[in-house]
């Protein structure tokens, strides 16, 4: 494996202490954090979402928040959910966030709506 994540501490049973998963390609950053393609050791795909510093300094809630919605599972299987809450090593420095299913091909974020990428139709709900 090249470049990668190694997990220091798991909560939700997907992935264990010491694994490691390899860096496949950045999916993007924002405000909170950043978000990664990564493959586990065992070679199955995940998003993989960790926390700025910062953001964790200003919401000291978010670890508990984070486990509890591991904790309670996703309501449907239509929601990309946190499935595992993470501490990894990446590059000599302690992160801090969870793993969960990427997204779908035909999936349309809601950024991409909201910055006028693609258009919605509702007219089918309401002939239906």
């Amino acid at each position: 494996m090249s470049e990668g994540f190694r997990i220091v501490h798991s909560t939700g049973g997907i992935l264990s202490q010491n694994d490691n998963i390899a860096l496949v390609k950045i999916l993007g950053k924002g405000t909170q954090g950043s978000a990664y393609h990564v493959r586990s050791s065992d070679n199955k795909e995940y998003a993989l979402k960790l926390y700025h510093a910062s953001t964790l300094e200003k919401d000291k809630s978010i670890h508990s928040r984070i486990k509890k919605l591991v904790k309670m599972g996703s309501p449907s299987p239509a929601f990309c959910w946190a499935l595992d809450y993470l501490e990894v090593v990446f590059q000599d420095s302690t992160y801090y966030g969870y793993i969960m299913k990427l997204r779908p091909p035909n999936y349309i974020s809601p950024a991409a709506f909201l910055n006028g990428e693609c258009q919605l139709d509702f007219r089918p709900l309401f002939n239906a």
